[in-house]
C-alpha cells in the first residue's frame, strides 16, 4: 500500500490505508508513505497487527495534530496524534509530533499500549508527555528515534 497526500498513491490519508487492513492479520502488511505532512488524528486499534507504517524520510513524512488535555475537556489520554493499541506495529522513519504548543499543556504525540511495538528511526516531538507507553504487559523498543 501507497499512502501519499498529492493523490499519486493508492491512498491519500493514512487514515484510509488502516481502515483497508484486514483484522488480526498474520503475514506483515507495509504502508509505505510519501512524504508530506499529514493531519490525522490516528488510531491503530487492537484488532489489527503485523502493519509497519514506513516513511520515505523521517525528517519531511510528518504525521501532525494538535489536541492537548484542556481543549474541551479531553485529558492527557486523548490528545495523541498517534495512539497504538494493535500488536506487532512497526513505525520506521517517520515523524510524529502533537502541535498544541508549548502552553498548551499536556498534549501527548505517541500513545503507545500494544505488544511487540517498535520505532525506528522516528522523530517523536511535543511540548509536554511526548511519548506515553502504558501498562506493564506490553514490549516495546525503539532504536535510533529522536
Amino acid at each position: 500500500m501507497v499512502v501519499a497526500s498529492d493523490g499519486s498513491g493508492d491512498y491519500g490519508t493514512i487514515g484510509e490505508a488502516l481502515e483497508a487492513c484486514r483484522a488480526f492479520q498474520d503475514a506483515e502488511t507495509v504502508i509505505f508513505i510519501k512524504n508530506g505532512i499529514y493531519r490525522e488524528k490516528l488510531h491503530i486499534d487492537s484488532f489489527l497487527s503485523n502493519i509497519r507504517l514506513l516513511g520515505e524520510s523521517a525528517e519531511e513524512t510528518i504525521i501532525s495534530y494538535g489536541d492537548y488535555a484542556a481543549l474541551n475537556d479531553m485529558g492527557t489520554f486523548r490528545t495523541y496524534t498517534l495512539k497504538v493499541t494493535g500488536t506487532d506495529i512497526t513505525l520506521e522513519n517517520l515523524t510524529i509530533e502533537n502541535t498544541a504548543g508549548k502552553t498548551a499543556g499536556q498534549a501527548v504525540a505517541l500513545h503507545v499500549e500494544g505488544d511487540r511495538f517498535k520505532a525506528i528511526s522516528c522523530r517523536i516531538i511535543g511540548n509536554q508527555d511526548t511519548l506515553y507507553a502504558a501498562g506493564n504487559t506490553s514490549r516495546q523498543y525503539s532504536g535510533d528515534c529522536r
